[in-house]
C-alpha cells in the first residue's frame, strides 16, 4: 500500500501515513438502538479492515485531491479541493461511486477542522457513557454473511418509528405512576421507567404481574409500542445475560461450549424478538438465519440496522470451514471463494487507528 501510492502518483516521494478504519457488526442489542432507550449494546471491531495511505504535496495552483483504489479495476477519482468538499451539499451524487465514502470521511473532517480552534460547549446526560471490554470465550469464532436485501432507511419511516414506539410506551409508564420524566423529555425512556418502578433488571419489567403487563393490560399482543417495549427490556436483560456468560470463561467446572451454546441461545432468541415484536427482519434475513442454524452454528441473527443487510454467527471453530461451504452453498450457490466478500469469518478486531510508517 506504501509503495502504490508512489507508483501511482510519480510526483508523489513518500507515503506519510496510513489509517486504518475497521468494519464493525452488532453482536446483541445495538441493532435496534436500544441504546436510545438508555440500554447498554454490545458491538464488535472486526479485524477487517479499510486502509487509507495518505501524502501530500505542496502547490502554488488550486489545490487536488486524487484518491485512487488498490483495485485496478476500480476508476481513480481527481478533483479541486474545493469542488470535491462541496459535493455533500449538492444532494446525494448519482450515481454513487465507491470515492464517495472516502469524500464523506474527507468532508466531515474539513467541517470539524473549521472549528479547531474554537470554545466548545460540552454537556453530559445520564447515564454517563461507560465501556467495558467483553471477551468472547476461546472455541468460537464469528460469521458474517450478507443477505443481499437492502433497505434505504432514510427513505423509509420504519427505523425511526420503532424508536418514537419505545419512547411512547415509556412516556405510558411514567403516567401511570405520575411522573413524566421530571419535564425533561430526553429522561422519558424506558430505562427511566424501568427506575421509577423499582426494578433492578430489565428483564423485570415484563412477565405475566410486571409493569408492562398490568399497565398495557389487554394490550400486549396488537400494541406496536408495547411490543416494541418487550423487545426493548428482553434485549436489554439479553445483552447483560451475554456479558455475564463471557464472564464465566475459566470459572469453576464450566466449559467453553456450555457456554458458548448459551451465547447461541441468547443470539437466536434475539433475533426471533426482532422479527416477531420489533419487527426489523426481512424474509431474505430470515432465511440466511435458518441456513446458519442448520450449517451448524451456536446462535445466529440479523445484524445492523434490520430490513436487510448481514446475519452474524457464532460457529464452532473447529467447524468453521465446513459451515461455510453449506451456507455459501445453501444460501449463495457458490463456493466460498466466490462469495469471499459476502461470507467470511472474522474475530474480534483492533479499533480505528494511524500507522505510523515515517522512518525511524
Amino acid at each position: 500500500l506504501r509503495s502504490l501510492i508512489v507508483d501511482r502518483y510519480p510526483e508523489v516521494h513518500r507515503c506519510e501515513f496510513i489509517v486504518r478504519a475497521p468494519g464493525r457488526i452488532n453482536l446483541i442489542g445495538a441493532c435496534e438502538h436500544i441504546d436510545y432507550s438508555g440500554y447498554a449494546v454490545l458491538p464488535m471491531a472486526l479485524r477487517q479492515a479499510v486502509y487509507i495511505a495518505v501524502s501530500s504535496q505542496p502547490t502554488s495552483g488550486r489545490k487536488q485531491i486524487k484518491i485512487c483504489s488498490e483495485n485496478e479495476t476500480l476508476e481513480t477519482y481527481e478533483e479541486e479541493m474545493e469542488r470535491a468538499l462541496n459535493f455533500a451539499n449538492c444532494g446525494p451524487p448519482q450515481p454513487l461511486k465507491w470515492y464517495h465514502y472516502v469524500l464523506c470521511g474527507v468532508c466531515g473532517f474539513s467541517e470539524y477542522a473549521k472549528h479547531h480552534f474554537s470554545p466548545i460547549m460540552i454537556e453530559f446526560t445520564k447515564p454517563n457513557l461507560t465501556i467495558t471490554p467483553v471477551r468472547i470465550p476461546k472455541g468460537g469464532v464469528f460469521c458474517v454473511a450478507d443477505s443481499g436485501a437492502r433497505l434505504n432507511k432514510a427513505a423509509t419511516p420504519d427505523y425511526n418509528t420503532r424508536v418514537l414506539q419505545c419512547k411512547q410506551a415509556a412516556k405510558i409508564l411514567l403516567n401511570h405512576l405520575g411522573k413524566n420524566g421530571g419535564g425533561n423529555e430526553e429522561e422519558v425512556i424506558l430505562r427511566s421507567a424501568q427506575r421509577a418502578y423499582g426494578k433492578a433488571q430489565p428483564g423485570q419489567m415484563l412477565g405475566p404481574d410486571s409493569p408492562l403487563a398490568r399497565v398495557f393490560v389487554g394490550k400486549l399482543a396488537e400494541c406496536a409500542a408495547v411490543r416494541c417495549a418487550t423487545h426493548c427490556y428482553a434485549e436489554a436483560q439479553r445483552v447483560l445475560d451475554f456479558k455475564g456468560l463471557c464472564e464465566e470463561e475459566g470459572q469453576g467446572d464450566r466449559d467453553n461450549e456450555d457456554i458458548l451454546r448459551k451465547l447461541g441461545e441468547l443470539m437466536n432468541a434475539s433475533h426471533e424478538s426482532c422479527r416477531d415484536l420489533y419487527k426489523c427482519s426481512c424474509p431474505e434475513l430470515d432465511r440466511l438465519v435458518d441456513i446458519c442454524r442448520w450449517a451448524g452454528s451456536y446462535g445466529s441473527r440479523l445484524t445492523g440496522a434490520g430490513w436487510g443487510g448481514c446475519v452474524i454467527s457464532l460457529v464452532p471453530e473447529s467447524h468453521s470451514e465446513e459451515f461455510l461451504a453449506t451456507v455459501a452453498k445453501t444460501y449463495y450457490n457458490a463456493t466460498p471463494e466466490a462469495v469471499s466478500q459476502e461470507l467470511f469469518l472474522t474475530q474480534p478486531g483492533r479499533a480505528a487507528g494511524i500507522i505510523d510508517v515515517s522512518p525511524k
